[in-house]
Protein backbone atom coordinates (compact mmCIF):
# COMPACT_ATOMS: atom_id res chain seq x y z
CA UNK A 1 0.00 0.00 0.00
CA UNK A 2 1.41 3.38 -0.94
CA UNK A 3 1.44 6.44 1.31
CA UNK A 4 -1.44 8.12 -0.54
CA UNK A 5 -3.73 5.10 -0.15
CA UNK A 6 -2.85 4.84 3.55
CA UNK A 7 -3.53 8.58 4.04
CA UNK A 8 -6.87 8.23 2.29
CA UNK A 9 -7.87 5.28 4.49
CA UNK A 10 -6.85 7.09 7.68
CA UNK A 11 -8.70 10.27 6.70
CA UNK A 12 -11.82 8.27 5.80
CA UNK A 13 -11.65 6.44 9.13
CA UNK A 14 -11.20 9.64 11.15
CA UNK A 15 -14.08 11.30 9.29
CA UNK A 16 -16.31 8.30 9.97
CA UNK A 17 -15.40 8.21 13.66
CA UNK A 18 -16.09 11.93 14.12
CA UNK A 19 -19.27 12.14 12.05
CA UNK A 20 -21.59 10.58 14.65
CA UNK A 21 -20.64 13.08 17.35
CA UNK A 22 -20.78 15.96 14.85
CA UNK A 23 -24.26 14.84 13.81
CA UNK A 24 -25.36 14.80 17.45
CA UNK A 25 -24.09 18.36 17.95
CA UNK A 26 -26.00 19.44 14.85
CA UNK A 27 -29.16 17.65 16.02
CA UNK A 28 -28.86 19.33 19.41
CA UNK A 29 -28.69 22.77 17.82
CA UNK A 30 -31.66 21.93 15.59
CA UNK A 31 -33.60 20.80 18.65
CA UNK A 32 -32.87 24.11 20.39
CA UNK A 33 -33.91 26.06 17.31
CA UNK A 34 -37.11 24.09 16.66
CA UNK A 35 -38.35 23.54 20.20
CA UNK A 36 -36.79 25.60 23.01
CA UNK A 37 -38.62 23.51 25.64
CA UNK A 38 -35.89 20.88 25.24
CA UNK A 39 -33.10 23.19 26.38
CA UNK A 40 -31.67 20.83 29.00
CA UNK A 41 -31.79 17.76 26.75
CA UNK A 42 -30.27 19.64 23.82
CA UNK A 43 -27.59 21.21 26.02
CA UNK A 44 -26.66 17.79 27.43
CA UNK A 45 -26.53 16.27 23.94
CA UNK A 46 -24.35 19.08 22.62
CA UNK A 47 -22.05 19.04 25.66
CA UNK A 48 -21.52 15.26 25.64
CA UNK A 49 -21.01 15.13 21.89
CA UNK A 50 -18.55 18.02 21.94
CA UNK A 51 -16.65 16.30 24.77
CA UNK A 52 -16.46 13.10 22.67
CA UNK A 53 -15.32 15.10 19.62
CA UNK A 54 -12.51 16.70 21.61
CA UNK A 55 -11.35 13.38 23.10
CA UNK A 56 -11.37 11.63 19.73
CA UNK A 57 -9.65 14.52 17.97
CA UNK A 58 -6.86 14.61 20.58
CA UNK A 59 -6.44 10.84 20.29
CA UNK A 60 -6.34 10.91 16.47
CA UNK A 61 -3.82 13.77 16.52
CA UNK A 62 -1.65 11.84 18.96
CA UNK A 63 -2.02 8.52 17.12
CA UNK A 64 -1.71 9.63 13.50
CA UNK A 65 0.16 12.91 13.95
CA UNK A 66 3.76 13.72 14.66
CA UNK A 67 5.05 12.44 18.02
CA UNK A 68 4.80 14.97 20.83
CA UNK A 69 5.55 14.85 24.54
CA UNK A 70 1.99 14.96 25.85
CA UNK A 71 -0.11 12.90 28.21
CA UNK A 72 -1.61 9.74 26.75
CA UNK A 73 -5.13 10.38 25.41
CA UNK A 74 -6.14 6.73 25.02
CA UNK A 75 -8.23 6.43 28.20
CA UNK A 76 -10.29 9.49 27.26
CA UNK A 77 -10.74 8.10 23.73
CA UNK A 78 -12.00 4.79 25.11
CA UNK A 79 -14.59 6.64 27.22
CA UNK A 80 -16.22 7.95 24.02
CA UNK A 81 -17.62 4.51 23.25
CA UNK A 82 -20.99 3.39 24.53
CA UNK A 83 -19.34 0.04 25.26
CA UNK A 84 -17.26 -0.33 28.42
CA UNK A 85 -13.62 -0.25 27.27
CA UNK A 86 -10.95 0.06 29.91
CA UNK A 87 -7.20 0.63 29.70
CA UNK A 88 -4.74 -0.46 32.35
CA UNK A 89 -1.41 1.21 31.80
CA UNK A 90 -0.34 3.97 29.44
CA UNK A 91 0.21 3.91 25.70
CA UNK A 92 3.67 5.30 25.10
CA UNK A 93 3.70 5.56 21.32
CA UNK A 94 1.69 5.72 18.10
CA UNK A 95 2.07 2.00 17.50
CA UNK A 96 0.41 1.05 20.79
CA UNK A 97 -2.40 3.59 20.26
CA UNK A 98 -3.09 2.39 16.71
CA UNK A 99 -3.25 -1.21 17.96
CA UNK A 100 -5.68 -0.26 20.74
CA UNK A 101 -7.81 1.55 18.14
CA UNK A 102 -7.69 -1.57 15.97
CA UNK A 103 -8.77 -3.79 18.85
CA UNK A 104 -11.82 -1.63 19.62
CA UNK A 105 -13.18 -2.79 16.26
CA UNK A 106 -12.78 -6.45 17.23
CA UNK A 107 -14.54 -6.39 20.60
CA UNK A 108 -18.29 -5.89 20.48
CA UNK A 109 -19.14 -5.61 24.18
CA UNK A 110 -16.12 -3.72 25.32
CA UNK A 111 -12.85 -5.08 26.63
CA UNK A 112 -10.10 -4.52 29.10
CA UNK A 113 -6.80 -3.59 27.49
CA UNK A 114 -3.57 -3.85 29.44
CA UNK A 115 -0.19 -2.50 28.39
CA UNK A 116 2.80 -4.46 29.73
CA UNK A 117 6.28 -3.71 28.42
CA UNK A 118 6.14 -4.83 24.78
CA UNK A 119 2.72 -6.47 25.04
CA UNK A 120 -0.90 -5.49 24.77
CA UNK A 121 -3.35 -7.85 26.44
CA UNK A 122 -7.06 -7.69 25.66
CA UNK A 123 -9.96 -9.56 27.25
CA UNK A 124 -13.58 -9.30 26.19
CA UNK A 125 -16.24 -10.53 23.82
CA UNK A 126 -14.76 -10.50 20.34
CA UNK A 127 -16.62 -10.24 17.08
CA UNK A 128 -14.07 -11.30 14.50
CA UNK A 129 -11.44 -13.87 13.69
CA UNK A 130 -8.03 -12.59 14.79
CA UNK A 131 -6.09 -14.59 12.20
CA UNK A 132 -6.92 -12.05 9.47
CA UNK A 133 -5.74 -9.24 11.73
CA UNK A 134 -2.53 -11.12 12.47
CA UNK A 135 -1.92 -11.57 8.74
CA UNK A 136 -2.54 -7.87 8.08
CA UNK A 137 -0.18 -6.78 10.88
CA UNK A 138 2.54 -9.18 9.72
CA UNK A 139 2.34 -8.66 5.94
CA UNK A 140 0.49 -5.38 5.40
CA UNK A 141 -1.89 -7.22 3.09
CA UNK A 142 -5.62 -7.25 3.58
CA UNK A 143 -8.84 -5.59 2.57
CA UNK A 144 -8.17 -1.88 2.08
CA UNK A 145 -11.08 -0.44 4.04
CA UNK A 146 -11.31 2.48 6.43
CA UNK A 147 -12.07 -0.04 9.18
CA UNK A 148 -8.62 -1.54 8.65
CA UNK A 149 -6.83 1.84 8.54
CA UNK A 150 -5.47 1.67 12.12
CA UNK A 151 -4.09 -1.83 11.46
CA UNK A 152 -2.43 -0.73 8.20
CA UNK A 153 -0.97 2.25 10.04
CA UNK A 154 0.33 -0.08 12.79
CA UNK A 155 1.90 -2.31 10.13
CA UNK A 156 3.68 0.65 8.52
CA UNK A 157 4.89 1.91 11.89
CA UNK A 158 6.15 -1.55 12.85
CA UNK A 159 8.14 -1.71 9.60
CA UNK A 160 9.70 1.69 10.28
CA UNK A 161 10.53 0.69 13.86
CA UNK A 162 11.73 -2.75 12.71
CA UNK A 163 9.30 -4.50 15.04
CA UNK A 164 7.40 -7.68 14.29
CA UNK A 165 3.84 -7.75 15.59
CA UNK A 166 2.39 -11.12 16.54
CA UNK A 167 -1.09 -11.87 17.81
CA UNK A 168 -2.11 -14.87 19.84
CA UNK A 169 -5.75 -15.37 20.73
CA UNK A 170 -7.72 -17.98 22.54
CA UNK A 171 -11.41 -18.37 23.04
CA UNK A 172 -12.66 -18.36 26.61
CA UNK A 173 -16.09 -19.24 28.00
CA UNK A 174 -17.25 -15.64 27.88
CA UNK A 175 -15.06 -14.09 25.21
CA UNK A 176 -11.52 -13.94 23.93
CA UNK A 177 -8.10 -13.33 25.38
CA UNK A 178 -5.76 -11.66 22.91
CA UNK A 179 -2.05 -11.00 23.32
CA UNK A 180 -0.15 -8.73 20.93
CA UNK A 181 3.61 -8.93 21.16
CA UNK A 182 5.61 -6.02 19.77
Amino acid sequence: MNDLALSQLIFTRISHDLSGAMGAVYNGTELLKDDPTFVQEATDLIHNSAKDLMARTRFFRQTFGLPKDTDDTTKEYLKTFSLPFELKGVCTDNLQRSLIMTLTDYFYKGAIFEIRNNKILANGQALKDFSKLNDLLQTGEGEQTAANAPAFFAYHLSCQLQKNIKIASKELQNGFCVEINL
